[in-house]
């Protein structure tokens, strides 16, 4: 028996066969999925709403360290969290969907939000928690290698030993000049990716890989990264910025897009636009320039705004402005959230109904859901995004 039958065996369900080499000649568009539950209505949903490439997370499905069995020591899969997947991935092969697959917690990272809200720096300080996530990487390599709903691994989120090592001034322009200072350490985020990389080559030559630029995946941090020797690998950044505007929560609607932010860190004072948006991707097109690399293999893995900001509409129709003018991939976040409404677009711009949060507690769509989402045509946020996909 070989292992991927053995591998059927021991989980109870059948694996289903395919090339997952999945190609990204062409550009994708679609949306990120960090629920609870993914349901048949979820999926029904994405394909009605045209998405068919999802970057989908699995922390949420059954509390702390989720697959990875310990985030302290990390041993192996747990069989059990790997049939569910399987069987998620199954049901997105079958409705035509991709996904990108992306942990929020490794082996001495665990997801701050299963962490009583603390952050886990430890990987960013002990090389053996490394090893850790090569094994993890490797092993679920081996499970998903050859399924065709697997777009892609995205081999970490938003990494950040920046926040961990005491970059003085995060957004202070000094991001190359502290990275010169952790080279070769557990704080060298090139070498990290590099040894992950490794791993996944070992048991799987073909599948494509995604690596994302430290400081959360902030684009400002991507001149830092170094290109793998590897043309199946792409590159990601995130962009929620402003994140004093695109966060809701900061000003309760005081401030709009476009318009004038004063930023957190240094109270300076920008005049947001399209312009503005363009601008911040400079650095981006200039290292993907430097290093001779087509449009093809940068990757917006995420972007967003709360969505009762006022202006998101036109932020997130100049953002994709962009996206499209320079033929990067984008993926939003995200689409029909079910444990955080603030950038569930089809909801609008008013406060969720009284019911949202019971629904959100069950899975699956409720009868109410899919009529209030029956208004989404006449809605300006969700059709900043629905009329490009």
């Amino acid at each position: 028996m070989n292992r991927r039958a053995a591998l059927s065996t021991l989980l109870g369900c059948p694996l289903t066969q395919g090339a997952n080499a999945a190609p990204w000649a062409l550009q994708r568009k679609g949306t990120n999925c960090f629920n609870r539950h993914v349901s048949d209505e979820w999926i029904g949903a994405a394909l009605e709403a045209k998405i068919r490439t999802v970057r989908l997370s699995y922390e949420k499905w059954g509390g702390r360290d989720y697959l990875i069995g310990s985030a302290d020591d990390y041993r192996h899969l747990t069989s059990a969290h790997l049939k569910e997947l399987l069987r998620i991935l199954n049901r997105f092969d079958q409705a035509g969907i991709r996904a990108v697959l992306v942990p929020l917690t490794l082996p001495g990272a665990r997801w701050r939000q299963m962490n009583g809200n603390r952050r886990d720096g430890r990987i960013w300080r002990e090389k053996s928690f490394w090893d850790q996530s090569q094994k993890f990487w490797k092993d679920l390599a081996t499970a998903l290698k050859g399924h065709p709903a697997i777009a892609g691994l995205d081999l970490y989120n938003e990494p950040a030993p920046e926040v961990e090592l005491g970059l003085a001034g995060l957004w202070s322009g000094k991001h190359a000049q502290w990275y010169e200072k952790v080279r070769g350490t557990a704080g060298d985020l090139n070498l990290f990716h590099r040894h992950l990389v490794e791993g996944v080559r070992s048991v799987d030559s073909s599948v494509p890989l995604i690596v994302e630029s430290g400081l959360y995946g902030t684009p400002w941090a991507l001149p830092e990264t170094e290109v793998l020797a590897d043309e199946r690998v792409l590159y990601s950044v995130h962009m929620y910025e402003p994140y004093e505007y695109t966060t809701w929560r900061k000003h309760q609607g005081r401030l709009s897009y476009p318009g004038i932010v004063q930023l957190e860190e240094n109270q300076e004072k920008i005049a947001t636009g399209a312009a503005w948006l363009n601008r911040f991707f400079d650095p981006v097109r200039n290292w993907m320039k430097r290093n001779q690399l087509g449009p093809e293999r940068l990757l917006i893995g995420e972007f967003g705004c709360g969505r009762r900001c006022p202006g998101a509409a036109e932020y997130l129709s100049d953002l994709i402005d962009i996206f499209q003018r320079e033929r990067w991939h984008w993926l939003f976040y995200s689409f029909r959230e079910d444990s955080w409404e603030a950038m569930d677009y089809e909801l609008g711009t008013a406060p969720p109904p009284q019911w949202y949060w019971a629904f959100s507690d069950k899975g699956g769509l409720e009868k109410r859901y899919v009529e209030l989402y029956a208004s989404r045509k006449t809605n300006k946020v969700w059709q900043a995004i629905a009329r490009r996909l």
